[in-house]
């Protein structure tokens, strides 16, 4: 016996109507542009300028009692700056001196001592710069420094 086949299936009886696609195209289309002009209307200049980048309003000036604590701030830094870099004693005896961090790294190195020792025990100089008041034997240490 002998086999007989299906026939074939239609899947689809019709083609895709173009004016109807063409229609829905077009319509897309108007609805884009009707989108992107409302958006523009709302957001933007026709001037080609667009706004909503712009702030709608001026930058706040400060007002006067902000500038006078920011002068009053950059004071209060530039005299922690001059603080800091002040060479100058601690004591009226003149046994401590209180130095800026570079100079005192700069007299550590010069003597050679290393983490942990105690510059006062490492010579018999006491740690001063040029820059300070000078004893008789600070002048006498470590060829005049």
């Amino acid at each position: 016996p002998e086999a007989t086949l299906p026939p074939p299936a239609q899947h689809e009886a019709r083609d895709v109507s173009v004016s109807r696609l063409a229609v829905s195209i077009v319509i897309f289309v108007c609805v884009l542009a009707l989108a992107i002009g409302v958006l523009w209307f709302v957001f933007g200049t026709p001037a080609g300028k667009f706004n909503a980048a712009q702030p709608g309003y001026p930058y706040p000036q400060p007002e006067p009692h902000e500038l006078a604590q920011r002068s009053q701030l950059q004071s209060y830094l530039a005299d922690q700056q001059a603080e800091l870099a002040a060479l100058r004693w601690v004591d009226a005896a003149h046994t401590k001196a209180k130095v800026p961090i570079e100079d005192a790294m700069a007299l550590l190195a010069a003597k050679g001592l290393r983490l942990g020792d105690n510059p006062a025990e490492a010579h018999d100089c006491p740690p001063v710069s040029t820059a300070s008041p000078r004893t008789a034997a600070a002048t006498n240490c470590g060829g005049g420094q």
